[in-house]
């Protein structure tokens, strides 16, 4: 008995003199990284990871991930200096459902507490556009379930993320081609300070994730070590370690996209108050644009709109919204002659309605920005002014064309007034033109 007592005495001592020691002690910072390489990308995770533990956890950073290979299972993994070392195996998980996300931020949480946290999905990404084949908006595709996680479910984990460690991200990242557009920065702007992405495709070597590392230097503020992690990106495919050229990545401040969002709304407006189809038709032949074309840079479009329009208040509104978008994106960094005009944040605008989006209006942004109405407009506008045109030289094949392939009964409706106005209601044309149009229309009526 007096044996149990004794160990019993040492077993208590034991908890009260190690427990202390497994609590996890508050750092500066965790570098957390949602390394999803179930897919073709999979060599690419051994470089990166590698590419950590260069530099290493330290008294004052920790360096995880949740890592899924292609041939092995999933597993959280804590990056030493030189070791890169296996904390769980978790089995076959589905890196491209959200609340796996979720969970990983939770034991991010539980297991390194820090002052301030950088997230990072690692994996292929499409931003919020629409493939001719099947929707592929989003990021974090999982070749093992065929799963990926969408625009809003990105926006969904990210707030519970912000739930769980108590206040915003200071930064996310997301190591995926095509993620630095409007739309995806407004879903999640509440939930992350600052937003790391690409607006064009990035090579599979990306993120050069130890030069971001030595960015995280004593003292330095949020912003800096985001700014000096955009350098070190275009540094690197700049004919850097990589030798990679045309790629592109920013710094995106969420603070300031309620302004950018009030400018554009702004810019939005006066579009549909005017006619300036024939400046917003030539705009989107020269902007910059990147792997999917109806991905255009925000900057270079107004600044192209603002140097052809001779309307002042027009003029002023692109003012307006360049300052606020240079406002939003503290750091910018592109590399090669095809991005010399990407400016940091790109934004969705197909040339034609047939191949807008519809499920545009169920995003954040597309529900209470005006984007979306300015480039139906300009889809109803342009239409008509190309269609009346050619009527008035006796060519029907743009109307022809439009019956063929418009979709949008508003847009139809819009059109058709104005040739019936044009054709019937003016001077009118050869009865041989009438006749043609009054049966395109009525085929256009029928649809």
């Amino acid at each position: 008995m007096k044996r149990v007592l004794r160990i019993l005495v040492v077993v208590a001592l034991l908890v009260v003199f190690v427990s202390p020691s497994f609590a996890a002690t508050e750092k500066e910072w965790t570098f957390a990284v949602f390394l999803n390489a179930h897919n073709n990308l999979d060599p690419y995770a051994v470089t990166n990871l590698e590419q950590m533990s260069r530099v290493g956890s330290t008294d004052n950073l920790n360096i995880v991930s949740m890592t899924d290979r292609q041939t092995d299972s999933c597993s959280y993994q804590y990056i030493e200096k030189g070791n890169i070392k296996t904390l769980q195996e978790l089995g076959s998980v589905d890196m491209g459902d959200y609340k796996v996300l979720e969970k990983f931020g939770h034991w991010v949480k539980d297991n390194y507490p820090a002052k301030h946290y950088m997230f990072i999905v690692w994996n292929h990404g499409s931003g919020w556009n629409k493939d001719s084949s099947a929707v592929t908006k989003g990021i974090s595709y999982d070749d093992g379930s065929g799963n990926h996680i969408t625009t809003p479910q990105l926006g969904q984990a990210l707030a519970d993320i912000k739930k769980t460690i108590g206040h915003n991200i200071d930064i996310f990242g997301m190591d995926a081609c095509l993620m630095q557009m409007m739309e995806v920065s407004y879903e999640i702007k509440d939930h992350c300070d600052y937003i790391l992405g690409s607006e064009e495709t990035e090579p599979g070597d990306g993120y050069p994730y130890d030069n971001f590392l030595k960015c995280l230097t004593p003292g330095v503020s949020v912003e800096d070590f985001g700014k000096g992690m955009v350098k070190e990106f275009q540094t690197a495919y700049n004919g850097g370690c990589f030798g990679h050229s045309d790629v592109t990545t920013s710094l995106v401040k969420t603070s300031a996209l309620n302004d950018l969002k009030d400018a554009i709304d702004g810019f939005a407006k006066l579009a549909i108050s005017g006619n300036f189809s024939k400046e917003f038709k030539a705009a989107l032949v020269s902007v910059q644009k990147f792997y999917y074309t109806t991905n255009i840079d925000l900057i270079h479009f107004a600044t192209l709109i603002k140097a052809a329009v001779k309307d002042q208040g027009m003029k002023d509104a692109c003012q307006k919204l360049l300052d606020s978008a240079k406002a939003a994106i503290p750091q910018n960094g592109a590399t090669g002659t095809t991005m010399k005009n990407a400016s940091g944040l790109a934004i969705y605008f197909p040339q034609s309605s047939s191949s807008f989006d519809k499920s545009y209006s169920t995003l954040a942004y597309g529900q209470v920005g005006q984007w979306d109405e300015m480039c139906f407009d300009y889809y109803k506008k342009a239409a008509v002014k190309t269609i009346v045109s050619d009527l008035q030289n006796g060519d029907t094949s743009s109307l022809a064309d439009f019956v063929r392939t418009n979709q949008d009964l508003e847009i139809a409706q819009y059109v058709v007034t104005a040739i019936n106005f044009a054709v019937f209601s003016e001077n009118g044309f050869n009865k041989s033109v009438e006749m043609s149009v009054k049966n395109l229309i009525n085929e256009l009526k029928s649809k």
